[in-house]
């Protein structure tokens, strides 16, 4: 028989590009996860401007300033009669009171409510604009209808289309007054309409600081909660091994002494097996105490323990060749996937030198596009029935596979079983260590 084959038989394959450490990888992440937090302040923004006690307000405020020009002083200073008022914001509240009936009755994600929102922002800001030039003065009131428009888009979704709109209802103005001759108050209205953008680019960049903010507070926040997991992990862990894992070697020791004292063969048998199934609770116990000691692990320390398990559970009886076709460099595997493919690889091992009767176990494992462990043996197969009907080892293998998102399969024959496993690789998360530290 050759000797035991336990290092890897053929070099590691380069990363995947899915698990590539590229330096902009972790940028991103960041990138996303702050879209994410502006989405989601968007919905919320939207959803409260659409409130009912919101729309009432915004209604009242439309109509008391249609209303305010009947006053002498107020139609003075305003420099517009109230049908003039009345004739260009009626349809703006029209479009409001219609758009917040669709975000209350289809939902902000309706096509129909969006075209309506689009409605109503070329509405508000070109009745406002219309309203400053029919006033005959730059230095109108009615430039606060384009502020208060850009209240209501402090989270926007469609930033590029709000601006657009605003420079198209800003420039409408200047260039009324320049076709109208009233070179002096284009200029003022110039000098509006930069206030006006300056206002919109304050508060988008206020807006993105604190969805940045809590981008940052959130990221924290799992961290914490990681650490916290992990400690516990780490005092579960700790308390297995010196306490049951204590409790179990001594029994087995009591269990050898016993066997030493009796005579009789079948107590003697019967020690055996009780033997054996500690030593069973032992090596599950053992599997457990790795996977809990670190939330994550690479593919070599994984590869690594899994041929130190099969040289253990093949001991002299049979030959084992553990093979390792490598895994993208950076790949890390989380504790519950990494305690799965231990056990379905020990359970496959484990049958094969029980059951089989086979002189040599070959054990393949590869990541690529996915994981992949392929447990072979030269034994005598398992026969059609018992491998359709198996409720044991075969059947958790299944099981196993199937809670990581995978599958196996098991192919046997008079030469031999072949058991195969698929698994889904791990997702990546962007990793926190290289991100720079914020001030707080």
């Amino acid at each position: 028989m050759e000797p035991r084959r336990l290092g890897p038989s053929s070099s590691v394959r380069g990363a995947s590009s899915a698990f590539s450490s590229r330096p902009g990888s972790s940028a991103r992440g960041q990138d996303g996860a702050l879209a994410e937090v502006l989405e989601t302040r968007a919905l919320e923004a939207d959803a409260a401007y659409r409130s009912p006690k919101v729309a009432v307000a915004v209604l009242a405020a439309l109509a008391a300033l249609c209303l305010a020009p009947l006053s002498p002083s107020v139609r003075a200073a305003l420099h517009l009669p109230w049908r003039d008022v009345v004739s260009l914001l009626s349809p703006v509240a029209a479009a409001y009171g219609f758009a917040t009936l669709l975000h209350r009755r289809l939902g902000a994600a309706a096509p129909a409510y969006r075209a309506f929102d689009l409605v109503e922002s070329m509405a508000w800001l070109a009745s406002a604009s219309a309203l400053v030039v029919r006033s005959g003065s730059a230095e109108s009131v009615f430039w606060l209808l384009h502020f208060a428009w850009i209240a209501t888009r402090v989270w926007g979704r469609a930033r590029a289309r709000d601006l657009g709109l605003l420079c198209c209802a800003c420039g409408g103005a200047v260039v009324a007054f320049a076709l109208r001759g009233r070179g002096d108050q284009a200029v003022l209205a110039i000098g509006a309409s930069g206030l006006v953008l300056v206002v919109w680019a304050m508060q988008q960049a206020w807006a993105r600081r604190l969805a940045e903010v809590e981008r940052d507070r959130a990221g924290t926040q799992v961290l914490v909660v990681e650490r916290k997991v992990q400690s516990e992990r780490g005092r579960l862990a700790r308390d297995l091994h010196d306490g049951v894992g204590a409790e179990l070697s001594a029994l087995v020791w009591r269990a050898r002494a016993l066997q030493d004292e009796v005579a009789d063969e079948t107590t003697r048998a019967e020690l055996d097996r009780f033997i054996d199934r500690v030593r069973l609770g032992t090596d599950e116990l053992r599997s457990i105490v790795w996977s809990l000691r670190a939330p994550t692990e690479a593919w070599d320390d994984t590869v690594a323990y899994l041929r130190a398990r099969c040289l253990e559970l093949a001991g002299d009886e049979v030959e084992i060749a553990v093979e390792d076709r490598g895994a993208p460099s950076t790949m890390k595997l989380s504790g519950e996937l990494r305690m799965q493919l231990v056990r379905i690889v020990q359970e496959a091992v484990r049958n094969a030198v029980r059951h089989a009767r086979c002189d040599l176990v070959r054990v393949t494992l590869a990541a690529d596009r996915e994981i992949r462990a392929t447990i072979a043996d030269d034994g005598r197969g398992i026969p059609e029935l018992a491998l359709a009907e198996s409720q044991g080892g075969l059947a958790n293998i299944r099981e196993r596979a199937r809670r990581c998102g995978g599958e196996a399969s098991i192919r046997s024959s008079d030469e031999g079983t072949t058991i195969e496993v698929r698994l889904p690789l791990p997702k990546r998360r962007p990793d926190r260590s290289t991100e720079p530290r914020k001030a707080s």
